[in-house]
């Protein structure tokens, strides 16, 4: 039996045909890279907007500020969808380091992370009791700031969101409950695709990648996840991960 502080790495992805998992490696370390490197000039594009807005403004007129304006709003949302694409190439190129984690503990960590966020909602956050699970510690938490922030971010009315879990025999299943927008039926498979939204980006910007890492972090861990919502009656948000040994 495995110690509790025991690390052990596994291949975030593995493929019956080497040709093909080769081909597949090479592609995700290329977008990593292409992202990377498109970081640097969005930087300098975002930073010297501003610095020219900031050091300009008495010469330029309202339309000149305006069309600054647009140009370092751009540059951060495309800073933004790389970031997130960063993010999901690393998901299947990096190792998992599986060890215990004691999942109360991640949520207590976004709860802290995300106090400013909950107070000016107004928002009210219930946890039962939590398990320990067989893990990577960071990319798990990522899944709970995905599902949890996505129970905070989509609402008309102060958030109340609902954090428990199930034994179903090696696994557990957890769920996040919240009373926000919902989503219909037919948009349930269309809220895990990249950068697929279903609402206009004024009303709820990001990325639109949240629910997709979430996902991948689920399967690479040999979990499945689903919901079950109806529009205006709340979604609840359910995955399975590997239960931790005694």
């Amino acid at each position: 039996m495995a110690k509790e502080n025991a690390q052990k790495e596994v291949p975030a992805a593995s493929s019956a045909d080497p040709a093909l998992a080769e081909t597949k490696k090479a592609f995700q370390e290329f977008v990593y890279i292409v992202s990377h490197d498109l970081n640097a000039p969005l930087r300098s594009v975002v930073s010297f907007s501003q610095l020219l807005k900031d050091k300009y403004n008495p010469v330029l007129d309202e339309k000149g500020l305006r069309y600054l304006d647009l140009i370092v709003d751009s540059g951060r949302k495309a800073q933004l969808l790389l970031g997130e694409l960063i993010k999901f190439s690393r998901l299947n190129t990096v190792p998992l380091r599986m060890e215990k984690v004691d999942t109360r503990q991640l949520v207590d960590a976004w709860l802290k992370e995300a106090g400013p966020q909950i107070s000016a909602k107004g928002a009210k956050v219930e946890t039962g009791p939590l398990p320990q699970v067989m893990g990577d510690r960071e990319r798990l938490y990522m899944l709970f700031d995905a599902v949890l922030g996505n129970a905070l971010k989509f609402c008309v009315k102060p958030p109340e969101i609902a954090v428990s879990a199930q034994h179903k025999g090696g696994q557990w299943m957890l769920s996040v409950r919240d009373n926000g927008i919902g989503i219909a039926p037919q948009h349930f498979e269309a809220v895990f695709i990249m950068f697929r939204k279903l609402n206009k980006e004024e009303d709820y910007p990001g990325a639109g990648m949240g629910l997709t890492l979430a996902k991948k972090i689920v399967e690479l861990h040999g979990g499945t996840l689903w919901l079950e919502s109806q529009p205006n009656e709340g979604s609840t948000f359910y995955f399975t991960l590997p239960a931790a040994p005694d």
